[in-house]
């Protein structure tokens, strides 16, 4: 009872941070794998094609995520939730499904989060349940 508490409280004292998300996300475009990959140019050498394809997909298996365990969904976790605010706050919270589940509807009626289809929403919670989901 006191965990869910102060899990509730930091929530609340999160607010604040959260209701700025709309103004960073007009100012700002999401981060994702392809933009960060997009920014760095590998010259080839001389006399030598460049090869996009094997390029960008040895620098996406670089890309971290933010710290955010691998796994299916991380890449959705990470574009819908960093384009708004910290990944540690995802991280330190330890929620069980149906938390995780009302906290996304929140984000989307609440914060402006852009509503995820069915499949995607399933991805993202099976992802969050899994690496910061209460133990069941």
């Amino acid at each position: 009872m006191m965990r869910a508490f102060l899990v509730f409280a930091f929530f609340l004292a999160s607010l604040p941070m959260l209701m700025a998300c709309e103004q960073k996300q007009a100012a700002e475009p999401k981060p994702t794998p392809e933009t960060a990959v997009s920014d760095i140019s590998a010259e080839p050498q001389a006399g030598e094609a460049p090869d996009e394809e094997t390029a960008l997909s040895e620098d996406e298996d670089d890309f971290d995520y933010d710290g955010l365990p691998s796994g299916e969904g991380q890449e959705e976790v990470f574009v819908n939730c960093s384009g708004c605010h910290s990944l540690r706050l995802v991280q330190q919270q330890g929620l069980s499904r149906h938390r995780w589940e009302e906290i996304l509807d929140w984000m989307v009626e609440e914060q402006g989060m852009a509503s995820l289809d069915p499949p995607e929403h399933e991805l993202v919670v099976n992802y969050l349940v899994t690496h910061y989901g209460l133990p069941e």
